[in-house]
């Protein structure tokens, strides 16, 4: 027996990216605006300049410090006084006035680039034609200047006389929407981090509240939020920071601003190798099914929270996992306690009511869809970290060793317990470069009993295959109906069946 249907409303994240954030605890940005304002004071009275101006600047600018490019800029409008004899002047000439930026060598034919393709287009130096563009469209023609990005772009239609709606992204903005969570930290760069971090823009936003939120944001991480030793007791969003209470890295190596968001190899083998000990693996309590010929075989005589369990198929089940599901739904309603449960699938074909045979009560679960594995396990790491989340489900079908430690971390760091269900979409195939899971189980259906016309409880023939601090074993299981609870039929040493079953049970004690 089992349920597969697409009748059931769930979150999508690219259609409610909103309410999606607001669930894992993340501020939206209208509601942090103020508490910004408290702490650095309102940062709307600034004047705006001449876009040109801007667009010089910016390109001046990006990868320096403020003072640094302002002061070269001055440096370069003194010695070309027009735009016509900046954009006339020879590239080893004005490499020579910003020669204190970064990358003087490759800012300096932009510059020229730039003002070139402005003249040619609008026979002067100007760019009041793109006022009435689309702010789209504004942008995409001065990204078609060979050097000019997103930043750059945004800068010159914002923080000039255009005023057009559109947020600059630079290289603070980027490192505190990463912290808090706005952006996924595979989103790199101003190109990639403006859309996502654009759709959490409230509607009611002009070009104006975009101006000071950049800077508002900017102040926090230049003062508070800094790259190295970041001060988080002092940060007046570091309750709901992803990472506050995490160890700060160090310096990187590799200039890019979401590295530091992510432990290193060596800190990860460190902090993981910390969970094997035995009287880590039980810190956040167990979850026995209240037999002890399964117990026994589990540290601390239970399925340990805060940890990550990886469950599989066998045959069909890789596929379409009726009885992985329905294994996977008992442990999740016994562990999360009276906790939410979040389940984060690419295939809509679950049919929540039908859970409850598990005791997986449906007014708890909190559906996410997304579209590859890499979305599921960013929305999993995200709900693993969130308060309020007891247990989370992620259907992937492939799985990288580093991702596993990730995921281990996030389970450490809340308590939260994280079941990965492994299944191969569309029957394809995918080679495992191992595991990190505290447990992996491998389930198969068994046919059931009853006494009755009709269909039987559900059963599986449960493997054991991993177990860091306990050992491997296999049994015949059995659910009880509409409990959650979990008996024991048989032990597939010998699959001798038991005249009186022990009514043994998964606990959330």
């Amino acid at each position: 027996m089992f349920f597969f249907c697409s009748s059931y409303a769930i979150v999508k994240p690219k259609i409610a990216m909103q309410p999606l954030f607001d669930l894992f605890g993340v501020p939206p940005l209208a509601a942090v605006r103020p508490i910004l304002r408290d702490r650095f004071g309102s940062q709307r009275d600034a004047e705006r300049g001449d876009p040109v101006a801007v667009l010089i600047d910016a390109i001046i600018s990006s990868k320096t410090r403020d003072a640094v490019s302002g002061a070269a800029f001055e440096r370069l409008i003194e010695r070309f006084p027009t735009w016509e004899d900046l954009m006339s002047a020879e590239v080893r000439e004005i490499q020579a006035q910003i020669e204190t930026v970064q990358y003087p060598e490759t800012k300096a034919p932009v510059v020229i680039a730039a003002l070139k393709a402005i003249h040619a287009y609008a026979e002067r130096f100007t760019l009041d034609f793109l006022a009435p563009r689309p702010v789209e469209a504004a942008h995409l023609w001065l990204e078609r200047i060979k050097g000019v990005g997103r930043k750059i772009s945004a800068a010159a239609l914002n923080f000039s006389t255009l005023r057009k709606r559109t947020l600059v992204i630079d290289t603070h903005v980027l490192r505190v929407a990463h912290r808090i969570g706005w952006v996924s930290p595979s989103a790199r760069d101003a190109a990639t981090a403006y859309g996502p971090l654009m759709a959490l823009v409230p509607p009611s936003w002009d070009a104006d509240d975009l101006y000071e939120f950049h800077c508002l944001v900017k102040k926090l991480s230049q003062t508070v939020c800094a790259y190295q030793d970041p001060d988080c007791d002092q940060c007046p969003l570091a309750a709901q920071c992803q990472r506050f209470g995490v160890e700060p890295n160090g310096p990187s190596t590799n200039a890019s601003a979401v590295i530091e968001l992510r432990p290193s190899p060596d800190e990860l083998r460190s902090r993981v190798a910390k969970l094997d000990r035995s009287d880590q693996l039980t810190a956040w309590g167990v979850s026995p099914f209240g037999d002890p010929r399964v117990d026994s075989y589990l540290p601390g005589n239970g399925l340990p929270r805060g940890h990550w369990h990886e469950i599989t198929g066998a045959g069909t089940e890789n596929e379409l996992p009726a009885a992985v599901t329905g294994f996977t739904a008992s442990l999740a309603a016994r562990t999360a306690g009276g906790g939410m449960i979040l389940w984060a699938l690419q295939r809509d074909d679950i049919h929540p009511p039908g859970l409850q045979v598990f005791g997986l009560n449906p007014d708890r679960l909190i559906f996410v869809r997304a579209a590859k594995d890499a979305d599921i396990l960013s929305v999993v790491e995200s709900a693993l970290r969130t308060r309020g989340v007891a247990a989370v489900v992620g259907e992937v079908a492939t799985l990288s060793l580093t991702a596993g430690k990730r995921l281990q971390l996030a389970c450490e760091r809340g308590g939260a317990t994280g079941l990965l269900l492994r299944r191969q979409l569309y029957a394809s195939s995918a080679e495992d470069e191992g595991t990190t899971a505290t447990t992996r189980w491998s389930i198969a259906p068994s046919p059931s009993e009853t006494d009755e016309p009709g269909l039987g409880l559900p059963r599986w023939e449960v493997r054991l295959e991993r177990c860091r601090g306990g050992r491997t074993g296999a049994w015949i299981m059995e659910a009880e109906n509409a409990t959650g609870d979990v008996r024991v039929v048989a032990e597939l040493a010998d699959h001798k069946m038991e005249a009186e079953p022990a009514r043994g049970r998964l606990t959330g004690t």
